[in-house]
């Protein structure tokens, strides 16, 4: 007599589970017979869905959901949604207490003129609070005083060459007055005066740093704003706040083309050129308002598709060499549009949205106690430590030397000075 097989029971999940982890809260085994038990398991971790839970879970990971739609959340899911929805609530507090102001009564019934004035004057407050002084005021005073040791060996070019500031003595090079000034005259420009121990006990490096960051982050956005809304001279201002940082981090290619920006809008070109090139800081192909692109981006864009359309041809000599290979290449500026399918607006656009990044960035601040000042606190890394929580602190040095040698003296001339 054959033996009987014995069948193993199915198991099956019902749908009660943790909204957020999926841990079961009751299982269903179905005996060869057919027969059903039912199984309650981790009912001891099991929480109601309640009204202030689906609030609590729409606003920390935006899921909608009412309180008929799961069974249960578990005890560790709901701790972790009730820390974050509690630091949440102070940052909310701590903002609303830094920028002391909400909506006036009736706003709605006021005029556009109005509305746009009380948001102006607001917003002008927020900036001050951000920038309670001049981040600039110690660049300013480097630039304008010739007496500065930054400005010293600026200001003895007497026609194309350096005079000595003790003697009648020219040189065609600067390296060769700064030896007959150390060997002659004594002259030895005094080294910088390091920080003491007991100083960097007195300064919080992590909020330094952090405040430091924001700043430069508010400065970038808001040249990220100006292309977006064709605003070209508040383009143009941006290249003068780069200009400090370039030179600190040593991007001589930017610091030249920040320097000949500035230097053909504030004089070297006639006033009709010096528009037309503010004018012309951005190019709009998609249409619509507050849809620019910055004139450099596309231009690269340009010369990626093109050099892929020639393949393996990557240089300017290459591609006039096989240019009767691409006889369509001449007029890929022409039909650029074309080509990319971007001239007319397809689907909704709109600009992203950074609210959820930056609440996970904020949560991860208060959780450190980064946004308070506490003296003492050090960083690991010592390369971001700064001077203070001012970015263009010690941007000057060398910023001078570094004008005077690629200034153009004609347009469109990027030629240095080779005596510097």
């Amino acid at each position: 007599m054959a033996e009987l097989t014995v069948s193993t029971p199915k198991k099956h999940h019902l749908q009660d589970r943790c909204v957020l982890c999926g841990m079961v809260f009751c299982n269903v085994e179905i005996t060869p017979s057919g027969r059903k038990i039912k199984t309650s398991v981790n009912m001891n971790k099991k929480l109601k869905i309640t009204k202030q839970t689906v609030d609590d879970l729409h606003l920390v990971i935006d899921m909608d959901l009412t309180s008929t739609d799961a069974t249960g959340i578990c005890i560790k899911c709901n701790r972790l949604v009730k820390g974050v929805v509690e630091k949440l609530q102070i940052i909310k507090q701590t903002l609303n207490e830094s920028i002391g102001y909400s909506l006036p009564q009736g706003i709605k019934d006021w005029e556009a003129d109005q509305q746009l004035q009380w948001l102006n004057d607001k917003c002008g407050e927020i900036v001050k609070e951000i920038f309670p002084h001049d981040l600039f005021a110690e660049l300013q005073n480097v630039l304008a005083d010739p007496d500065h040791e930054e400005n010293y060996w600026v200001n003895s070019i007497e026609n194309d060459n350096f005079k000595c500031h003790f003697c009648n003595a020219r040189y065609k090079y600067v390296t060769s007055l700064k030896m007959h000034e150390k060997t002659k005259h004594q002259v030895n420009m005094s080294a910088k005066v390091q920080t003491t121990n007991s100083l960097l006990r007195q300064t919080d490096e992590l909020n330094d740093y952090l405040v430091s960051v924001f700043r430069l982050t508010a400065l970038h956005q808001n040249l990220n704003s100006a292309v977006d809304m064709g605003d070209g001279y508040r383009v143009v201002r941006s290249a003068k706040f780069e200009t400090p940082i370039y030179n600190r981090t040593n991007k001589v290619k930017y610091l030249i083309g920040s320097v000949h920006l500035t230097a053909l809008v504030s004089g070297t070109l006639p006033a009709h050129q010096s528009k037309r090139l503010i004018a012309n800081r951005f190019i709009n192909i998609s249409g619509g308002k507050n849809n620019n692109l910055s004139l450099d981006e596309f231009v690269e864009i340009l010369n990626r598709d093109t050099k892929n359309a020639t393949h393996g041809f990557q240089t300017k000599d290459s591609i006039v060499q096989h240019s009767k290979e691409f006889p369509h290449l001449v007029h890929a500026v022409k039909h650029f549009d074309a080509m990319c399918e971007v001239k007319k607006r397809k689907g909704f656009h709109k600009l992203p949205s950074y609210k959820e990044d930056v609440k996970k960035v904020l949560i991860d601040l208060l959780s450190i106690n980064g946004l308070e000042v506490r003296p003492g606190r050090t960083l690991h890394c010592r390369k971001i430590v700064q001077k203070s929580s001012n970015p263009f602190s010690d941007c000057f040095v060398g910023l001078p030397v570094m004008i005077a040698r690629h200034k153009p003296e004609l347009p469109f001339r990027r030629l240095r000075n080779k005596n510097m």
